[in-house]
């Protein structure tokens, strides 16, 4: 399946089951997905925000919502923003906790990717095709 995001909602909306359960090719189709539209429009937002705000998980076309732990959310933010390299202060491993709270480590984010950027909370339901 081709996975899109189709809008962002909160962690807790119960209209949209985890995507969970997927073959592992799935996985990493949908993860790309939420990495290319973060990049596409320029989101920039913690793993706090992606569990407490109303507008920080991402909806996919197949109706499931791509709900994960801060830290998770810290390495789709890092896979959109970050490339690897050993600039960081304990390698690679560690560019996801730059993005692991909003605040977290603030001061080692490059220029421009200090400020948090948040998607609007809208899911286009007319967007849902079952895979």
């Amino acid at each position: 399946m081709q996975y899109e995001v189709i809008g962002w909602t909160n962690c807790f909306d119960d209209r949209f089951p985890i995507f969970e359960d997927v073959t592992e090719e799935d996985f990493k189709a949908g993860w790309t997905a939420v990495v290319e539209e973060v990049r596409r429009k320029g989101y920039r937002f913690g793993g706090d925000s992606h569990q407490n705000r109303d507008c920080g998980t991402p909806v996919l076309n197949s109706g499931e919502a791509l709900r994960c732990s801060e830290r998770e959310w810290g390495w789709i933010m890092a896979d959109a923003w970050l490339p690897v390299s050993d600039e960081f202060p304990y390698g690679e491993d560690f560019r996801y906790m730059l993005w692991y709270m909003d605040d977290f480590y603030e001061e080692l984010r490059p220029e421009g990717m200090r400020d948090i950027v948040l998607p609007k909370p809208f899911v286009d339901m007319t967007r849902i095709v079952k895979r």
